[in-house]
């Protein structure tokens, strides 16, 4: 296999990516429950020649309701930030990309 093949399972399509992706979590002996949040999206469908990774950790400091919004919410708002540029140009993208993080983060 390779990145740009589809592999169908029923009515199910999934396309192979260009990372083979692994994570571990660990809770310490702290806390009782993991209040740290991670975010793996191979592909956010930005461009149809342009796999656009989006890859997160998110530390929740002693409450887990934060980390869940943002890693729920994140990935959909950088992807309809780069979705509202009217050019395909990939450093028009790129260049949102920065403006986009500077934007959501600050």
């Amino acid at each position: 296999m390779r990145p740009g093949d589809i592999i169908k399972i029923g009515s199910v399509a999934m396309k192979v990516n260009r990372f083979n992706i692994g994570k571990a979590e660990d809770r310490g002996n702290r806390n009782k429950m993991m209040e740290d949040k991670s975010v793996i999206i191979q592909d956010l469908n930005i461009l149809e020649n342009l796999d656009f990774s989006f890859f997160a950790v998110f530390d929740g400091h002693g409450g887990i309701s934060c980390v869940r919004h943002v890693a729920e919410y994140l990935p959909s708002i950088f992807r309809e930030n780069f979705l509202k540029s009217e050019s395909p140009d990939l450093e028009i993208y790129q260049e949102g990309l920065y403006s986009t993080i500077k934007r959501i983060m600050l």
